[in-house]
């Protein structure tokens, strides 16, 4: 019982770290892209 809580917990943890890693690499690209698109030379 214990080990399929604990078990259920890590998938929620790792669910959360993809969706973390996600959010972040949409993050810079969105940042890197507005900001190339906003560039004046």
């Amino acid at each position: 019982m214990s080990g399929h809580i604990e078990n259920a917990g890590r998938k929620g943890y790792c669910m959360m770290y993809i969706f973390l890693f996600f959010f972040v690499v949409f993050a810079t690209w969105a940042y890197v892209y507005w900001s190339n698109f906003d560039l004046t030379f």
